[in-house]
């Protein structure tokens, strides 16, 4: 039987990832709530009308489960008095 030691600090990122994917959403994610297309969502972003984030390193988007709910809010409200 082999013994494998990990550090410390790679077991408690491995943690901070889980939990952050628990809270972020992908655009794909958001396209199908929305029922929007990707590319919308990605527009959206690149503007600045959707907060999010890119992943260090990628050219993957997230987006805050919170300021997401906020932006559904707004959306729908914008539509309502039209």
């Amino acid at each position: 039987m082999q013994e494998i030691y990990l550090p410390i600090g790679l077991i408690r990122l491995n943690i901070y990832y889980i939990y952050m994917e628990d809270e972020n959403l992908t655009i794909e994610e958001i396209s199908k709530n929305l029922k929007v297309s990707k590319q919308t969502v990605t527009n959206w972003l690149k503007e600045g009308r959707l907060p999010g984030f890119k992943l260090p390193g990628s050219r993957l988007w997230r987006i805050n489960r919170n300021e997401f709910e906020k932006f559904m809010r707004d959306w729908r409200k914008s539509y309502e008095y039209k």
